[in-house]
């Protein structure tokens, strides 16, 4: 995302390199991507290395063997790495990056935190800081990122002409909470004391509802966004890419970014209809289409073959599907009820209601706007481009005892 200005990486990338020769600088890392400078761990806490980057260079001796809570995944580590250490480390350099910033030379910083992915790992500072238990104190831990960002900016006298945003890559994971090992659907005790990770939505993590797939986007802009207001417009991660572009008056090729989508004029105005119309999304495998209010998710039951505790579990809703067709199915049948969901989410936010069987064209319409998507190589207009992956099946994560018996 560098567009010739100063830009910074800081947070965690998902990796887990095997066969690493710690004494030599990454091959690839944000500064092969356009980013000037980059302090990232290049996995995350539950998966090694537990170390820092700096500018692709290792920091510290990569000498130790170390594995946290939450899986514990062992695995390469720097010797005085501690897992409890890495948020705090992070706002300190972002504070330094903001720190070296002026009003006259735009910026862009990514922070990119590890948490409240597991391990549960509140700094010491924040232990007991909330009602909620050593979770709780994570996520207050996480939220404090906000002002930490914010009295940097202010100190720079930054803060006027500074966009902020706020957001998660996807729903909390239903095996977090309070027992530091990765526990199955633990997520479900502190909903019992009034925290509802996913709000009013059904799913976690890995699962094809809401509650996996729909994260928050906050956005503060001193004099340029009102307080207080909201938008229903649909818009996806993907569309940061054009909404930054626009405002910063870069210039993208037909060939970059072909599935972003500005939502720039949303921040003025939160009430405007949203340009966006439709989002191909995916969870744990199995795709997820979106056209205005309409939802279809091309799997039955949650589309997570895992135990954490989304339900149905893959398999079962397989079976169940399978029951209902009464016959051997074929190939194109995966695409029809019962074997697909559809829901409206404006009068069923919950997911509760399945109205593929009733809707069959609009099934039907659905399924063709993403085989069009796929075939172009992107979902904005432009010339065709050839995806990084040739042949895509929109019947993803089938389970093999359906693929066996398909006509």
């Amino acid at each position: 995302m560098a567009f010739g200005h100063p830009d910074g990486h800081h947070g965690w990338q998902g990796a887990r390199p095997a066969n690493v020769d710690y004494s030599k600088p990454l091959k690839v890392g944000p500064v092969q991507h356009g980013f000037d400078e980059s302090f990232i761990l290049p996995g995350s806490l539950d998966m090694y290395p537990y170390a820092f980057a700096r500018n692709n260079v290792w920091q510290g001796e990569v000498t130790a063997q170390k594995g946290w809570s939450a899986f514990n995944r062992v695995g390469p580590a720097e010797k005085d790495f501690e897992d409890h250490e890495v948020i705090e480390t992070f706002y300190r350099e972002a504070e330094d990056f903001i720190g070296k910033q002026t009003a006259k030379q735009p910026f862009f910083l990514f922070l990119a935190l590890t948490a409240p992915h597991t391990p549960t790992s509140p700094g010491k500072a924040w232990r007991g800081k909330s009602k909620l238990g050593m979770y709780g104190d994570f996520v207050m831990e996480v939220d404090s990122a906000v002002a930490r960002v914010r009295a940097a900016l202010k100190k720079q006298k930054l803060s006027d002409d500074t966009l902020i945003l706020f957001a998660s890559d996807h729903g909390a994971a239903a095996y977090a909470g309070n027992i530091l090992k990765a526990t199955p659907r633990q997520m479900k005790a502190l909903e019992k004391v009034g925290h509802y990770c996913s709000g009013p939505y059904r799913g976690y993590k890995f699962s094809v509802y809401e509650g996996g797939l729909r994260v928050p986007l906050i956005a503060h802009w001193q004099g340029r966004i009102q307080p207080d207001g909201t938008s229903d417009a649909l818009v996806g991660l993907c569309d940061l890419m054009a909404t930054f572009a626009e405002l910063s008056g870069a210039k993208l090729t037909p060939q970059q970014a072909p599935d972003s989508i500005s939502f720039a004029p949303l921040l003025k105005n939160p009430k405007r209809a949203g340009v966006r119309k439709n989002l191909i999304m995916q969870s744990v495998g199995p795709f997820v289409v979106r056209e205005g209010d309409w939802k279809l998710c091309l799997c039955p039951g949650s589309g997570s073959h895992l135990h954490f505790g989304n339900l149905p579990r893959r398999d079962d809703a397989w079976r169940a599907a399978l029951k209902q067709f009464g016959k051997t199915p074929a190939s194109q049948d995966l695409d029809k009820a019962p074997f697909v969901q559809l829901f409206n989410l404006v009068k069923d936010p919950h997911e509760d209601h399945n109205l593929a069987e009733k809707e069959p064209e609009r099934v039907a319409r659905m399924v063709r706007l993403l085989r069009e998507q796929i075939t172009a190589g992107r979902s904005t207009p432009g010339p065709p481009l050839t995806n990084h992956r040739a042949g895509i099946n929109i019947n993803q994560r089938v389970p093999d005892f359906v693929r066996k018996q398909l006509k």
